[in-house]
């Protein structure tokens, strides 16, 4: 299979750390900005050119289509599910929600003056199906929320990771398809690690842009990196 990480659009949250470079004023469950909107809409006609069956396409020598089928999956935090309804939307594909590919930590209020992170519900099946009538939801979400747990820790994040990767594999790592993810900066470096299986010591850290895509093709026995962190087709002003 191959495998298409490509991050959500720039959020609320993206834009305050970028212009006050601190927390407070956060929010839980950040919205797409104007700006990151854009972002994706950029990332979607980049693999629209690529993914198209007929007619002229990105000229690309890292990756060619042959018609395989394509699967496209969000996490279920609003600026990961935004961005791939555009995404969705402009490939004409359905858009399947994954409850492990979340943003590290997932939903959690912060107490800035006493560093504790209290986790909280989130949005409940009807209330993402009312907000989202295109999403297609998986079974066994929490009906009091999606997310419903503590704030997630470092050892927990390393353990969701390896469990996507070996989902991943085991569902499609011999076959063609195609797999679109759209999941989050931090959590694509504990994917990258469980993938390439780096100790945990390892001091190295993937950046991924806003809407900046990494490709990769695994199968049983091989894993190749093909680009990493690709935003050649976002324009420069709005690169964050």
């Amino acid at each position: 299979m191959k495998l298409f990480f490509v991050r959500h659009g720039q959020s609320e949250n993206n834009a305050l750390w970028t212009n006050t470079r601190s927390n407070l004023n956060r929010v839980t469950d950040p919205q797409l900005t104007e700006i990151g909107k854009k972002q994706v809409e950029a990332a979607a006609e980049f693999l629209f050119m690529q993914l198209k069956k007929y007619g002229p396409k990105t000229h690309d020598l890292s990756f060619e289509y042959a018609g395989e089928e394509v699967r496209i999956y969000c996490s279920l935090m609003d600026r990961a599910i935004q961005s791939g309804l555009i995404i969705s939307q402009k490939l004409s594909l359905p858009l399947n929600a994954h409850q492990d590919i979340h943003e590290n930590g997932g939903l959690y209020f912060e107490n800035l003056l006493t560093a504790e992170r209290t986790g909280i519900p989130g949005r409940n099946p009807e209330d993402l199906q009312s907000a989202y009538p295109d999403l297609i939801l998986p079974e066994g979400i929490n009906p009091k929320g999606w997310w419903s747990r503590p704030f997630e820790e470092r050892e927990t994040r390393k353990q969701r990771a390896k469990r996507v990767i070996n989902e991943l594999k085991d569902r499609y790592g011999n076959s063609d398809v195609i797999l679109i993810v759209i999941t989050h900066g931090g959590f694509y470096n504990y994917l990258l690690r469980a993938a390439f299986e780096l100790k945990d010591d390892t001091n190295i850290w993937f950046d991924l842009f806003n809407a900046a895509i990494t490709l990769i093709e695994i199968s049983d026995d091989l894993i190749n990196l093909i680009y990493c962190n690709r935003y050649d087709f976002i324009p420069k002003e709005i690169v964050t």
